[in-house]
């Protein structure tokens, strides 16, 4: 009896008394091969309680039933009980029907992974992907920090949101900066004119590159940022406020030089 050449599937030879037998079984390994979506790929052995049709690839190593059948797909046949096997060739593709998931094919001596990469194992570790497989990542987390904050346990980071530290009421009608006033709002709320004096860098003022302080006008006298003589500020859109709620910023550039936006 020959075989077809891809599928190697059985020819009925021509003039036999019984074609039903050999056509049979031919049904039988399209019935297998064709669509083909096994069970797993990791069993030595029968599993006990097959159903009908169920099928595995063997794996190395197969003892009782499955003994001699290493890499062979077993598809178990309820009315007689027993189990059949089939030798793929290299052109049978198979899905791995379980979570693993993954399309194979055969190469003729091992059943590889024929194209794309199936989901990460659901099991809570974190995966990244190396050389066409899952790896669990180690240390927590897929980055060492983001902003300066490390991953927690889980992987998780969390940077917290960046906001003003706080408000310095002012009700006077001048007020000199303070080195506390970094990373605040002086609001500054008068009915008459208010002048915020921006201090030289010294010993009791030791401002730092990139230092900013918030002013804002809360009430309807405008708020000007004003030297002390020796400090420059730069304010090409204006060094006051322009209304009540209005408010500015003053950013410190170094060497007594401040820019207000």
């Amino acid at each position: 009896m020959t075989n077809t050449p891809n599928k190697a599937f059985p020819l009925v030879p021509q003039n036999v008394l019984d074609p039903a037998a050999g056509l049979n079984l031919v049904i039988h390994i399209l019935d297998a091969l064709v669509q083909c979506s096994v069970i797993n790929m990791v069993e030595t052995a029968p599993p006990s309680g097959p159903s009908d049709g169920d099928m595995y690839v063997v794996a190395s190593g197969a003892t009782g039933d499955w003994a001699g059948h290493d890499g062979d797909v077993a598809y178990y046949v309820e009315a007689s009980g027993t189990w059949e096997f089939y030798t793929a060739g290299a052109q049978v593709f198979l899905l791995l029907n379980n979570d693993d998931g993954g399309f194979y094919k055969y190469t003729g001596s091992a059943w590889v992974l024929a194209a794309g990469l199936p989901d990460a194992p659901s099991d809570g570790t974190q995966y990244a992907r190396k050389d066409g497989a899952w790896e669990a990542v180690s240390g927590g987390g897929l980055v060492d920090s983001v902003n300066g904050a490390s991953p927690d346990s889980s992987g998780n980071v969390y940077v917290e949101t960046q906001r003003l530290n706080g408000i310095n009421d002012q009700t006077g009608t001048a007020y000199t900066l303070q080195t506390t006033d970094v990373g605040k709002d002086v609001r500054c709320s008068n009915a008459a004119a208010v002048a915020l004096t921006v201090p030289a860098y010294s010993s009791s003022y030791p401002w730092e590159v990139g230092d900013m302080i918030a002013f804002s006008q809360g009430d309807v006298g405008a708020v000007t940022a004003t030297s002390d003589g020796t400090t420059v500020i730069r304010a090409p859109n204006g060094d006051a406020t322009t209304g009540q709620y209005d408010a500015r910023v003053l950013e410190y550039l170094g060497s007594d030089e401040w820019r207000v936006w």
